[in-house]
């Protein structure tokens, strides 16, 4: 993990939270090696549950781009583009199905 100081401060907060229950967490196209490892450093961190929303052909293009392994990571379809996957992750969250 990076050695930038403020992340460090969020990451130990975050790890606080997460001793009371993994939050889902929703992220929106993740359509990039950067976004995807971000995925990846959250699962492994165990702040969080990553979902990643968005075109699943496009998440695997920029999963194999990146070197990034899918496997422990949940994908939730959609259609239309970044619009459309944040349009589904904002139905996620406001049925619960994720925290943010």
């Amino acid at each position: 993990m990076s050695a930038h100081p403020r992340l460090q401060q969020l990451v130990a907060r975050a790890r606080e939270h997460a001793r009371h229950g993994v939050p889902r967490l929703a992220l929106v196209h993740p359509c990039d090696g950067l976004a995807l490892e971000a995925a990846v450093a959250i699962a492994r961190e165990g702040i969080g549950q990553p979902l990643l929303v968005g075109d699943r052909e496009a998440i695997a293009r920029a999963a194999d781009a990146a070197g990034v392994s899918l496997a422990d990571l949940e994908v939730v379809h959609s259609e239309g583009g970044a619009p459309g996957a944040a349009r589904h992750a904002a139905g996620l969250a406001r049925d619960g199905a994720v925290a943010a």
